[in-house]
């Protein structure tokens, strides 16, 4: 499914978990280019057993219960797109308690080392945006190979629904899930209920590419007050899509009127978790700031120290993030130090590539000057 927001997907949530190993695909994936098996595993089949290294969340699950409904999530602590799914992923499990329950796989992982402890940090520190059970996948890629590569994919995240006879209802990206999983929960994914379905999918999608286009349009224009009309027909599209249109939201009503952004973004910054604190942080560091109007860095400064002292304290990207808003607000020392420790952090973890290092030094230079 190509819609128009393949390209800027959850862009914020990539560009926090620097470096990154992947890239996203045509569908919003995350994916590391590798050669996928024959397409062995399809709809209707049935579902593959589960084999995990180690569960870190929720109650583990070995068999597919009969009559039961199962959501299959595969994702890396790499992936932005990934992170982004998460609420809405949370948000599932509770509205289909009991009927349906939600089983995320962490796969893909850089292998040179043992990644399990930082797997557990992420997961950690994630709290409530992953509201759900959680598991990494063997040593021997099991999960990986026989549900991802046997399915043909090579993206992440990717979903499988698995309906109550244990077989393989539906799979894709899980921001086209909403509707095929409570056609499933409640017993009406036939065939009818599937023309169904992909009709309205079609629909959906042709009516987020035309009211996007009309945003981007009205954003370039400078007509923020008909941009924030659009923004509010697009939030009930596609509810995996949410908060990086309320990011949208929160950038144009600042433009329109500062301080009511400012009253929105302490709103939504009371509301959200750390990591979608510093995602909106991030957010007003990279909007273009022109002659009438100036991000408000001091507001993201605030929220980003308050989410940083909850998240990670090896998270390379918020202190990164940190220093670009003390050097926005003119705190050069403070900037100095953060981006001095960013790029320690690089070579620690191992970081030697010269694509990598050498901005990140001209932008510790930057500072110094």
């Amino acid at each position: 499914m190509k819609v128009i927001f393949n390209n800027i997907l959850n862009v914020v949530f990539a560009m926090l978990m620097v470096p990154s190993i992947g890239r996203a695909d045509a569908n919003g994936r995350q994916y590391v280019l590798v050669k996928t098996d024959v397409d062995t595993l399809k709809v209707g089949d049935p579902a593959p057993r589960i084999v995990v290294r180690k569960w870190l969340k929720g109650t583990p699950v070995t068999s597919f219960k009969p009559g039961m409904v199962y959501v299959v999530e595969f994702w890396a602590t790499w992936c932005g797109p990934c992170q982004a799914a998460m609420p809405h992923l949370s948000e599932l499990a509770g509205k289909y308690k009991g009927k349906a329950e939600v089983l995320s796989f962490d796969v893909k992982e850089d292998k040179k080392t043992d990644f399990l402890p930082k797997v557990e940090r992420f997961v950690k520190y994630s709290g409530n945006r992953m509201s759900y059970t959680v598991a990494v996948d063997a040593a021997d890629d099991t999960m990986e190979r026989t549900w991802l590569k046997a399915a043909g994919s090579s993206g992440i995240p990717e979903l499988f629904i698995v309906d109550q006879q244990g077989k393989i209802a539906w799979h894709g990206h899980p921001n086209f899930v909403d509707d095929v999983l409570d056609a499933v929960v409640n017993g009406n994914y036939d065939e009818a209920g599937k023309k169904r379905i992909e009709a309205a999918a079609k629909e959906k999608e042709e009516r987020y590419n035309a009211l996007s286009k009309k945003m981007m349009i009205a954003s370039k224009d400078g007509n923020y007050q008909e941009a924030l009309a659009i923004v509010e027909d697009l939030l009930p599209v596609y509810p995996g899509m949410q908060n990086y249109l309320l990011c949208k939201k929160y950038e144009f009503l600042s433009r329109k009127d500062s301080s009511a952004g400012r009253q929105l973004g302490e709103e939504l910054m009371s509301q959200w978790t750390p990591k979608d604190q510093l995602a909106l942080a991030f957010w007003i560091v990279v909007t273009r700031s022109d002659g009438s109007f100036k991000p408000d860095y001091e507001f993201a400064l605030k929220w980003a120290k308050q989410a940083a002292a909850h998240s990670d304290p090896g998270e390379k990207g918020v202190v990164k993030l940190l220093g670009q808003l003390y050097y926005a607000i003119g705190d050069k020392k403070r900037a100095i130090d953060c981006q001095k420790k960013f790029i320690q952090m690089l070579r620690k973890d191992g970081t030697n590539s010269s694509n990598v290092l050498k901005p990140e030094e001209e932008t510790l230079q930057r500072y110094k000057q």
